[in-house]
Parts: C-alpha cells; structure tokens; sequence
C-alpha cells in the first residue's frame, strides 16, 4: 500500500488485546497468563494473530504511525504531503513502512545535493518482533536512480511494560536538533 499518509492510514488493520481462554472440563476458562492478540481490517471480522503475556505492550501499526507524525509536527515538519509506503503480512501482525517527508524535509549535503528526511519502521502485534524505527537522509546519488541513506537515529524497544514512545519523542528531537 502506498500513497499519502491519511490514505494509507485508513487502510491499516486495528489491534486490541483480548483475554486468551482454554477448554477445560469445566468449560471454558480464562488464561490468567496470556492475552490474544487480534487484528481487523477496515469492515471485516477480527482475526486471532497471536498469543502473549499479560505484560505485552501493545502498539498498533495505526497508533505508531500516528505518534510518528505527531513528533515530526512538534518538531516543526510539516508531513500533510508525506509519502507514505506500507507492507503489512495477510493477517497485519507484522508491519514495515516508510514515510518519506517532502519539502521543507530537507537539508542540503556540503556539496549543495538535497537530502529528504525519511521515517523507516518496524513493528509485530503477534509477539514474534519488537518495534523499530529509524530517522535518515535519503539522498539520490547517481541518474541510474541509486540511493544513499545515512541514520540520524535509531529506536528499538520490545513491546515490554513500560514502552514508551515518548522516548522516540526525545530520541527524534535530539536528533534534529544537531542537523
């Protein structure tokens, strides 16, 4: 899926937690230990992607993206004209994107070459992946249509308790500040 960031948005699947139950000879119990984790796309039925602890943190593709944006807007980015491009597994467990921001999301390169800010992310609602997102430069270097890209920073965190984005916040403002 790619296209602007509203548009692509909307297409994201819904995540929520749910109580994992187990057959037992009394019938049906609740799972003390574990939560399912269920995805739903736009209109249709949610769907069981995976089981986790009690203790899971669970960040939506949707709620990532939209914090993303959020503190690239605090920081002075505009991303209303943002690219926005995102592959997602069939049941949306797992998650790769990449938000590129166009004017004024650029710097110039010592040799006067334009450089666009670009937003790489990762994230797995199913327990099997934590949450990744990287800040860079993207950079076309030859007419052949290669690309350099050079970090600014990087955040990873497990979907523990206690994940806050509020560190991507300062991780990203710190960042941007030394450009």
């Amino acid at each position: 899926v790619s296209g602007s960031c509203p548009g692509v948005l909307d297409g994201l699947p819904r995540a929520s937690l749910a109580p994992a139950r187990v057959h037992g000879d009394d019938g049906l119990l609740e799972n003390a230990g574990a939560s399912i984790v269920l995805s739903q796309w736009p209109d249709r039925l949610a769907v069981p992607v995976g089981m986790v602890s009690q203790g899971y943190q669970l960040v939506p593709h949707r709620a990532l993206v939209e914090h993303l944006l959020g503190v690239l807007a605090r920081q002075g980015i505009e991303t209303r004209d943002a690219k926005m491009e995102a592959s997602l597994t069939p049941r949306g467990e797992r998650f790769l994107g990449r938000l590129v921001v166009p004017d004024p999301g650029y710097q110039f390169a010592p040799d006067g070459l334009a450089c666009w800010l670009t937003v790489f992310f990762r994230n797995a609602i199913d327990g099997r992946g934590g949450l990744d997102v990287e800040l860079g430069w993207l950079r076309l270097v030859c007419t052949n249509g290669l690309i350099h890209r050079d970090n600014v920073a990087r955040y990873r965190s497990t979907h523990r308790p206690g994940l806050d984005l509020g560190d991507l916040e300062d991780l990203v403002s710190n960042e941007l500040k030394e450009l």
